[in-house]
């Protein structure tokens, strides 16, 4: 690949040249992996595997390292720098290949959030309502929902609220009815992906959930 730095370690060349190399799960697993547990010194290494899709198998990749961020602690100073990169990725994606858009959630709702400082934790909360607010692609929205979802179950009573909120404004006015619908759900059941978080923002949600309609 033209303009890849001898520098990048030897598992970013592998994931962005050798697909036969990305097709064994095991092995890409291991290579995200690696770089995940080096961090901050393969920062540099991440952020090009978020920003390039040199062959078909690269959602795989990005799904793959995302998961290992996911999984390992994180310092805050990560969480900021890559920050950036995986929010450019919500805004982009755009199909369910791989299921990215889920994963992408995960990570901002989840194991960034929880390792996140004071401001990184206020960007990315906003981030996520107006990605699920504004973001034109579904599964951007989708995927910004599903890291609400996870955020919930970290929330304060006073940011729940606010979330779960929005949630209730999409589930009125969403242009795509199976979001709408989601949405709708979410907020009918009081119930979230893990299931966790303040009894009161649960039972916040069923009291929103009260004023609606299924969408149709």
């Amino acid at each position: 690949m033209k303009g890849l730095s001898q520098s990048a370690h030897r598992f970013t060349r592998k994931l962005l040249r050798d697909m036969e190399f990305c097709r064994d799960v095991e092995r890409r697993v291991q290579a995200a992996s690696v770089l995940a547990e080096n961090l901050p010194r393969t920062a540099p290494d991440i952020e090009l595997l978020l920003t390039r899709t040199p062959h078909r198998l690269s959602p795989e990749v990005q799904y793959t390292v995302l998961h290992m961020l996911d999984s390992l602690p994180i310092s805050h100073t990560q969480v900021r720098r890559l920050l950036p990169t995986v929010l450019h990725l919500l805004a982009n994606v755009n199909s369910r290949t791989a299921r990215l858009w889920m994963k992408i959630g995960c990570l901002l709702g989840d194991g960034f959030l929880k390792y996140a400082d004071a401001s990184a934790r206020e960007r990315i909360l906003a981030e996520l309502v107006n990605a699920v607010r504004t973001a034109n692609s579904v599964h951007a929205r989708k995927g910004a929902l599903h890291g609400i979802e996870h955020a919930l179950n970290h929330a304060s009573l006073g940011e729940g609220k606010r979330l779960l909120d929005v949630l209730r404004e999409r589930a009125l006015e969403d242009s795509t009815l199976s979001f709408r619908r989601s949405a709708f759900a979410l907020l009918r059941d009081g119930w979230w992906w893990g299931d966790s978080g303040l009894p009161k923002l649960h039972a916040y949600a069923r009291k929103l959930g009260a004023t609606l309609q299924y969408p149709d």
